[in-house]
């Protein structure tokens, strides 16, 4: 079997193709974010991420983590469009009711995604590492090893970068 890290190579189905596992995996655990029933399957939002990413023609892959880097983005914002097109379609109805300790345990990823996602704005135009930080594990469900090869820092301080955004929404999302 081919390697799947190389350098600076185009969208090819030969070895993204078998990525696509892991891009499942990947709606899977970004879906479980969702409160109630799931808006879309994980197979459907992998097909939309996957669709996309295909489409995508000046990016020069540079791997796997950068795949999946990319991918966590994509998933992101399919989820949050899709978001904000149920909330448009209520007319505005409240959303429900973001747990303000969401991100602060690992086995509760309930939360709206919309007040999730206007958190992770205001953490961006603070400090767009953490930000990303969240963005790869609580989308993308990267490893710390992960994080910290995608961002090009220690593993400490992927782990650092994780409890100061988790701790910095919760508080943001508690206040809301």
């Amino acid at each position: 079997m081919e390697s799947v890290d190389r350098t600076s190579q185009p969208f090819e189905p030969q070895w993204t193709q078998q990525l696509y596992g892991e891009l499942r995996s990947l709606a899977d655990a970004a879906l479980s974010a969702e409160r109630g029933p799931p808006s879309v399957s994980p197979t459907d939002l992998a097909h939309e991420a996957w669709l996309r990413l295909s489409t995508q023609r000046n990016t020069v892959w540079q791997g796997r983590s950068h795949f999946l880097s990319v991918a966590a983005t994509m998933l992101r914002r399919i989820l949050v469009d899709r978001a904000r097109k149920r909330a448009v379609r209520r007319r505005g109805a409240a959303l429900v009711a973001v747990a303000p300790d969401a991100l602060a345990r690992e086995d509760d990823r309930s939360v709206d995604l919309l007040r999730l996602e206007d958190a992770l704005q205001q953490l961006e135009r603070r400090d767009a590492r953490v930000a990303r930080v969240v963005e790869l594990r609580f989308f993308g469900g990267s490893t710390f090893d992960e994080v910290a090869q995608t961002l090009g820092v220690s593993v400490i301080t992927a782990k650092r970068d994780w409890e100061y955004a988790r701790a910095w929404l919760h508080r943001e999302l508690a206040e809301a």
